[in-house]
């Protein structure tokens, strides 16, 4: 019987070589066209200007974009409604950048062009507060610029009409809506949205931790899978909740945590919270208050506090000559002030209903900052006999700080003193008494040290005496110390040890003991 023609394997060799070409064709058009486009070429200062024929141009921000990977990081020059922060994401044929300050954000979009590569760049802008119910888009350019400062803004011509009609303008404005959920930017606003959760500084409030899960649940409600989504629900929720707790009054007490912060094996840093406050301070009650409660939540292997004392706005007899250069030795101009192992963090403060948002703010700084390994030792001892307080501390460096010169410092902490200052605080607690060896400390050499001193209080107590009836003769005072000066009288005190780095100022290491009653021991060389 004979084969039909399609039958025969000549016949579908024929047909599969026909096919393989045909492939082979489309793939070599495709990786032609692909090179095609050309490299995207973004690096460099952008500026976003919004275009409005009626009021004129209006710059908007101005960003750095370098190269990075496959990708751009931008970084914020300028811009007048105090955006710090700026992310930029690019696909084939689409850009999305966007800025923030953590509560407003301000998002450019715009489609791509490879082969052209125009510049400017039309595009959309929109920028949205969170108390504004509406989200505006307006035409908007990103071109390349030499300056690192903005146009101020110009005046708005008078009796000058826009461009467009009202129905033009309407069909302009749904035209650009219709743009701005054009699926082409989906991937990128997830990306976007990643990446400004992934940034978050580490000092950033509830605030800034609910805008971004809220961003984040937008975009991935339009891309992402269910369970993407679920997580991208929880995650918001559990933000909505901190921040709803935060507006509730202060009671000054805490709920109590269920286990200590999550570390892993071989996480032993511990964390040094100097907090730089005043009596008279109004602004300090918060930071004052969360900083009390974070020190009776935490036990020594996770948090030590000092508190240094300063005349701001008002002269206050808690602080000394030695909390005055420990705040110069950080350039503190004012209070609260607040250094987590030497680097500064949530500086702000706030009265007494934001205590709980300065807590939380606090908390999650000091949970980043435990984990990982001490880069210090510190042997320390401490005995009272009378009105002297004797002092032993070793140190070794463990990880070697080439430039650093770091240094042992020692601080005698009275840990409670009453005095009812004009802030209404009653209680000051971890107050800083004095500093052996002045706010420089200790020089160690080759990488380890041994301080052995003696602490006299009747010489403490009379400088410091002297110090606060000097004060308000000196060229510099705040005037006259406004309420009846507390008695000093050293009760509950402790002595806290911390090596730290003259260069970064980072604090490599601290410990307290506590002032026994017991005779130290000479420690063998």
């Amino acid at each position: 019987m004979a084969l039909n023609a399609r039958q025969t394997p000549r016949f579908w060799l024929a047909v599969g070589l026909t096919l393989a070409f045909l492939i082979g064709l489309g793939s070599l058009e495709w990786k032609l066209r692909a090179d095609d486009r050309g490299k995207l070429e973004l690096d460099g200062l952008w500026k976003i200007v919004v275009e409005d024929a009626g009021s004129g141009d209006t710059d908007q921000m101005i960003v750095e974009i370098r190269p990075e990977g496959d990708q751009f990081r931008a970084e914020v020059i300028g811009a007048p409604l105090a955006f710090t922060r700026a992310y930029v994401e690019t696909s084939r044929d689409a850009l999305v950048l966007l800025g923030t300050n953590g509560y407003m954000d301000l998002v450019f979009k715009t489609r791509l062009n490879r082969k052209e590569q125009a510049d400017p760049i039309s595009g959309m802008l929109r920028i949205h507060h969170p108390q504004a119910p509406f989200r505006t888009l307006l035409r908007a350019r990103l071109e390349r610029t030499e300056v690192r400062a903005l146009a101020p803004k110009k005046e708005q011509p008078e009796n000058q009409e826009g461009d467009q009609g009202g129905m033009g303008l309407l069909l302009g404005q749904l035209g650009m809506a219709s743009e701005w959920e054009s699926p082409s930017y989906q991937p990128l606003d997830l990306r976007v949205a990643h990446a400004a959760t992934r940034d978050l500084p580490l000092d950033a409030v509830t605030e800034e931790h609910l805008w971004a899960a809220k961003r984040l649940s937008e975009a991935v409600r339009k891309t992402g899978p269910p369970e993407q989504v679920k997580d991208a629900e929880t995650k918001l929720a559990e933000w909505q909740r901190k921040h709803a707790e935060e507006k509730q009054p202060w009671t000054g007490t805490l709920k109590p945590r269920s286990r200590k912060f999550p570390r892993a094996a071989g996480d032993d840093r511990v964390v040094l919270l100097e907090l730089f406050t005043g009596a008279e301070c109004g602004p300090c009650i918060a930071a004052d208050q969360a900083t009390d409660a974070l020190d009776e939540e935490l036990d020594s292997s996770e948090l030590l506090v000092l508190q240094y004392h300063l005349h701001i706005p008002a002269p206050d007899p808690l602080a000394n000559p030695d909390s005055v250069m420990r705040a110069r030795y950080y350039d503190v101009r004012s209070t609260p002030s607040t250094f987590f192992n030497g680097r500064a963090f949530a500086r702000s403060g706030g009265p007494s209903d934001h205590t709980l948002k300065k807590y939380n703010q606090y908390q999650r700084v000091v949970e980043s900052l435990s984990r990982g390994s001490k880069l210090a030792t510190i042997s320390l001892k401490s005995h009272r006999k009378g009105e002297e307080i004797y002092i032993q501390a070793r140190a070794e460096i463990l990880k070697d700080q080439p430039g650093s010169r770091p240094k042992l410092h020692i601080a005698l902490v009275e840990n409670q003193v009453s005095y009812d200052g004009g802030n209404g605080l009653k209680n000051h607690r971890r107050v800083v008494r004095a500093l052996p060896g002045g706010a420089d400390g200790y020089e160690l050499e080759n990488d380890r040290g041994n301080v052995e001193c003696i602490l006299r209080l009747k010489e403490i107590r009379s400088g410091l005496e002297s110090y606060v009836d000097e004060y308000p003769r000196t060229p510099d005072a705040r005037g006259n110390f406004p309420r009846t000066l507390p008695p000093i009288e050293f009760q509950r005190c402790s002595v806290v040890a911390f090596v730290q780095t003259d260069g970064d100022k980072e604090v490599l290491h601290v410990v307290e003991a506590p002032i026994t009653d017991e005779p130290i021991q000479k420690t063998p060389e």
